[in-house]
């Protein structure tokens, strides 16, 4: 113990023997004895100016010290660039867009839409090498239906089987259409039902449909549960109990009668994207709309329930309200025939991605839902000044037209003010860099993608989509596809008929407009039919740009 206190009392005279001289730090164990030297020798040269390549602020990316000897920027140098894969990745989330909406209504998977909404933005706004988990999220929409049927449903049927009141309700067709060898659900002395082996978990289950619940024809018996009682604990459940919420503001948060500099100023895309209703449990009342949906539609298809729903979205201004549909039942509804077990219904077969059941039921849900998400994101994104007069929600507009007369007017010869011209332009810079607190003054990027896949979605009913679209790629200076889709609009029934005579003179200005640019190349407007005959991602070829590594 002596010797102990007494090497830990000599340290600090090691120390300073240490910083004597290397002979001495060598011999008393000093472990940097080279770095003292070098704290020696500055300490005999004197006080010196900082270096450039070390001066605050420079973070090591000058181009030469003050001797005047060359340092490398690695900022310009190629070898430390990674490569930009923003536009394979919104490529590939545009073309599962359109392959995925080319279905019809009744076949398109809204939820899936959404996130590739999301996507496609994600990659234009962050230049990330990683393309965006969309199965992930659809991954937590099945995590919510599984976590319903087995806190919610299960405990209703256990409730359903006690009354004794399933096989009396449940169809004869239903317990007589079974496999041979297979042993139909029988109800014990405790009063719990005991399903057979194929319909999702074995005789261990405490539900209708054993453990695993959802499969074969064990789910198929839950389907005796009153579709009211079913819709009301979905409501506890999501509303409640995992807390999602719909804004506040309902479906627009623009001051009504206005002319807004920066509509993005007042709508904030977050509420837009499904993801984000995900992560924030809050949301568009839109987004609420698809979750709420797919949540059921998922439900149908694993045979926790025997009926469908609408969802009566009410102009977008509250939580959804879902109406049954009467008539139809899940074999109705189910693309193909009805999964035979746990592992079908849940994805997990073969090639099958486990974010969604290999064969789901028709979607029942509006695509006005989608839409509106999409005409959200327009506002949000609209680079230039907001008419809230126009085409107003509260007036029961779509509230996407209201951008139309100031970006034209701009775009034909009224000058913008200097303050709202500086605001654009250190928005645009920011964005351009990555950083995406952008002061509200809108991205012009994702405001063209969302008026493209409004055009997509909407097709030969959104005429207007297309005006919106051909002034926002004037004002990015591509002409040839702004005239191309100036054209598709001027000779369409809308402009004709419905279109508001300023609008169409501010078309015929800027269609003379256009027309006086000299050889202006030919191009193809917007629709799904383009897209769809278009490379394939994996056959896709994109310039190989590289961006910097501090990007």
């Amino acid at each position: 113990m002596q010797g102990a206190t007494f090497s830990m009392r000599a340290r600090p005279a090691d120390c300073c023997s240490a910083a004597a001289g290397p002979a001495s730090a060598r011999m008393h164990g000093a472990p940097f004895p080279m770095r003292a030297r070098q704290l020696r020798c500055s300490a005999a040269a004197g006080p010196q100016e900082p270096t450039a390549a070390f001066l605050p602020g420079t973070h090591g990316r000058a181009k030469a010290v003050d001797n005047g000897v060359p340092r490398l920027d690695q900022e310009a140098d190629f070898r430390y660039r990674r490569a930009d894969m923003s536009q394979l990745h919104a490529y590939t989330a545009r073309w599962r867009f359109g392959r995925n909406i080319v279905r019809g209504e009744a076949g398109m998977n809204l939820a899936e839409a959404a996130l590739l909404v999301a996507a496609e933005d994600d990659a234009i706004a962050s230049h990330s090498t990683v393309a965006f988990p969309v199965e992930a999220f659809l991954g937590r929409i099945q995590t919510l239906a599984d976590e319903f049927e087995q806190q919610r449903l299960w405990p209703m049927a256990e409730e359903t089987a006690r009354a004794g009141s399933v096989w009396a309700v449940q169809p004869a067709a239903q317990l007589c259409a079974r496999p041979p060898g297979r042993v139909v659900g029988v109800v014990t002395g405790r009063g719990r039902v005991r399903g057979d082996s194929g319909g999702g978990g074995g005789g261990g289950g405490t539900s209708v449909g054993g453990g695993g619940g959802g499969g074969g024809g064990g789910g198929r018996a839950r389907g005796a549960l009153d579709p009211c009682s079913v819709l009301s604990a979905l409501n506890d459940f999501l509303f409640v109990g995992q807390r999602i919420s719909a804004a506040p503001f309902g479906r627009s948060n623009l001051p009504p009668n206005s002319v807004l500099d920066h509509p993005g100023v007042w709508e904030d895309a977050r509420w837009g994207y499904l993801n984000e209703t995900l992560i924030r449990r809050r949301g568009h009342p839109a987004a609420v709309a698809i979750l709420y949906a797919e949540v059921m539609r998922r439900l149908l298809s694993k045979g926790a329930v025997d009926f469908a729903v609408a969802i009566d979205t009410a102009g977008f201004s509250g939580l959804p309200r879902p109406v049954v549909l009467k008539g139809f039942s899940r074999d109705m509804l189910m693309r193909g025939p009805p999964a035979q077990s746990l592992s079908a219904s849940r994805g997990e077969s073969e090639g099958v991605s486990s974010g969604e059941p290999p064969l789901m039921a028709l979607n029942t849900c509006t695509s006005d839902a989608l839409a509106e998400l999409l005409r959200h994101l327009k506002r949000s994104y609209w680079p230039l000044p907001w008419d809230t007069s126009v085409d107003a929600c509260v007036d029961g507009g779509s509230g996407s037209h209201g951008g139309f007369r100031p970006a034209a007017k701009a775009a034909t010869g009224d000058s913008m003010g200097a303050q709202l011209r500086a605001v654009s332009q250190v928005a645009n810079w920011r964005l351009e860099r990555g950083i995406w607190t952008s002061p509200g003054a809108g991205d012009i990027r994702r405001c063209r993608a969302a008026c493209e896949r409004l055009v997509l979605l909407g097709g030969e009913g959104a005429e207007a989509e297309r005006r919106d679209l051909a002034v926002i790629l004037l004002h990015q200076g591509e002409l040839s596809r702004a005239a191309a889709e100036l054209d598709a609009y001027m000779g369409s029934a809308h402009y004709k008929s419905a279109a508001d005579p300023m609008d169409r003179t501010l078309c015929r200005t800027m269609a003379g407009l256009l027309g006086g640019v000299e050889s202006l190349e030919r191009a193809v407007p917007v629709s799904l039919e383009v897209l769809l005959a278009g490379p394939t991602p994996e056959e896709a070829r994109f310039d190989e740009a590289k961006m910097p590594l501090t990007w």
